[in-house]
């Protein structure tokens, strides 16, 4: 098992734009991926200090998760979100990653009261929120696709401006969780 950093990609698969390129605060990155055939299980890892949000639009992804010493599968669907905490060891187990479209967040929960830009008081609550969602897997309705998709691709724009809106709706993204 190992730890996981990701880096700046941009191919026709995996769009993933980092923090050094998007330069917010408390967001590590912001990923799109568009899985097209069946790939090898994706390896057992974690992040330290990230809440990592995968959202699928299309298809089926599995996903497992060790919480000490229990492993708990979930499969997700388009129309839901998984939510692995920091520290968690979690893979695609010995299940191949099938054919999917998904968008995925790291929010860097090192520093509780610097999120995504927001004020202190706002970035504590947003904190508390995330770190206590009622389940990890989370259904979305037509909306919340919608700004998921709306989101990465104000991201995607690199633009002071597209950042400051793409962050405005992620932030609100993640309360309505």
């Amino acid at each position: 098992m190992e730890e996981i950093f990701d880096q700046y990609s941009w191919t026709k698969e995996r769009q993933l734009i980092t923090q050094e390129h998007h330069k917010i605060p408390g967001l590590r990155n912001i990923s799109h991926f568009s899985i097209s055939a069946s790939a090898p299980p994706l390896a057992v890892h974690f992040h330290s200090n990230l809440l990592e949000i995968h959202c699928l639009v299309k298809g089926t992804r599995f996903i497992q998760i060790q919480v000490e010493d229990e492993i708990t599968g979930y499969q997700i669907t388009g129309n839901q979100c998984l939510v692995t905490y920091p520290m968690e060891l979690h893979s695609s187990g010995n299940e191949p990653q099938h054919p999917c479209e998904f968008y995925g967040f790291q929010i860097d929960m090192s520093k509780p009261d610097e999120l995504l830009g927001l004020n202190r008081e706002t970035s504590k609550e947003l904190y508390r929120q995330l770190m206590s969602l009622p389940s990890r897997q989370i259904s979305m309705d037509a909306h919340q696709q919608k700004e998921v998709v709306r989101i990465f691709n104000l991201f995607a724009e690199q633009t002071p401006l597209s950042n400051m809106r793409a962050t405005q709706y992620l932030a609100g993204f993640l309360l309505g969780m």
